[in-house]
């Protein structure tokens, strides 16, 4: 039982609690994130690609467009705003699960 109280262990235990939780709250999160047409787009699943707008809490750096360009095709990059096109479905709920992203919208 001495091994279970130890310090090193305990924090090993609450890492892996804190990753466990954001694994299972994040995608709740982000559904919040998403605007209600984008929302029932996902939920119909009818559309393979999607178009989308990010929003995000500040302007985008080199770092965070790679991520959205690993995702989908970057047209346009508008202040906090970034435009994408050609976004799988599945990966709506990645971007959207990012804490730097404010809102996702989808885009004609």
């Amino acid at each position: 039982m001495k091994i279970i109280t130890h310090k090193s262990v305990l924090t090993l235990i609450i890492i892996a609690l804190l990753i466990l939780g954001w694994n299972i709250l994040s995608p709740v999160y982000a559904q919040t994130k998403l605007s209600p047409e984008l929302r029932q787009t996902l939920q119909e699943g009818n559309e393979r690609y999607v178009n989308i707008i990010i929003q995000l809490k500040f302007g985008p750096e080199q770092f965070h467009i790679n991520i959205f360009q690993d995702l989908g095709v970057v047209t346009k990059v508008e202040g906090t705003n970034v435009f994408m096109r050609r976004v799988p479905l599945e990966e709506i709920i990645k971007i959207a699960r990012q804490y730097w992203v404010v809102k996702v919208v989808e885009s004609p």
